[in-house]
């Protein structure tokens, strides 16, 4: 029996406000930037990560439907099919914002410069946690005590986001991972590099007279107040 309609329903500003919200709580709670807080920092990355995953789904669905009363701009109807065979085919995040901006803006996205750069942390570290594992390689500093690898993810992540609560004398981590991103710096950093990403792409979507009801029009409502930076 097929359904009488559909309603749509847009969740990502829903999850960069808890992702916002968890900051504001862990920048209250600690003592500094770089203190370890609560666990609101873990909450940030993985809300921001989701956040930014529901939006580019939430724009593939909206530029594949057909709207007589305000026809979709060609290049948002390619991103709508591009993104739905990427979805078919179980491709990854990375490969939806590749596609948004080859159709919506024509264009190469520099993977080694923001918004890309922070956005592949973000989904990285959001898998990290994710996907963690309990058994931790170990190293032997010069003074002789051991410490944690801190692995390449870390490594890449700013420095000024991180915990300076537990570096050893190698400049490492002599603790779990998940100790070091519980920072206030690092839950503000999560919000923002999903929103970075999310407002690079809405810069990107062709205006079409902004008039209720076209998509242009729809995105901006949505999205833009919702993920607009945080200090």
């Amino acid at each position: 029996m097929k359904p009488a309609g559909y309603m749509f329903t847009m969740v990502a500003g829903q999850m960069i406000g808890t992702a916002k919200a968890a900051y504001a709580r862990a920048k209250t709670a600690a003592a500094s930037d770089r203190a370890i807080s609560s666990p609101d920092p873990i909450i940030a990355v993985v809300f921001s990560a989701v956040a930014l995953e529901a939006f580019i789904n939430e724009m593939i669905e909206q530029a594949d439907i057909d709207r007589a009363w305000a026809p979709l701009a060609a290049s948002v109807r390619a991103f709508g099919a591009m993104g739905k065979q990427i979805e078919e085919q179980r491709g990854q995040i990375e490969l939806k914002v590749l596609a948004a901006f080859w159709t919506l803006g024509r264009a190469n996205l520099d993977k080694g410069k923001s918004p890309y750069q922070d956005f592949a942390l973000l989904v990285q570290l959001r898998n990290a946690l994710l996907h963690r594992r309990s058994m931790m390689p170990m190293k032997v500093a010069a003074d002789g005590t051991f410490y944690a690898d801190p692995g390449k993810l870390i490594t890449a992540l700013p420095k000024s986001v991180l915990s300076e609560e537990i570096e050893s004398a190698e400049g490492s981590v002599a603790a779990d991972f998940t100790l070091r991103i519980s920072t206030p710096a690092m839950a503000r950093w999560s919000c923002n590099a999903a929103s970075g990403m999310v407002n690079a792409i809405l810069d990107l979507v062709p205006d079409d007279g902004r008039a209720p009801g076209t998509f242009k029009h729809m995105v901006e409502t949505a999205y833009r107040p919702a993920f607009s930076l945080v200090k």
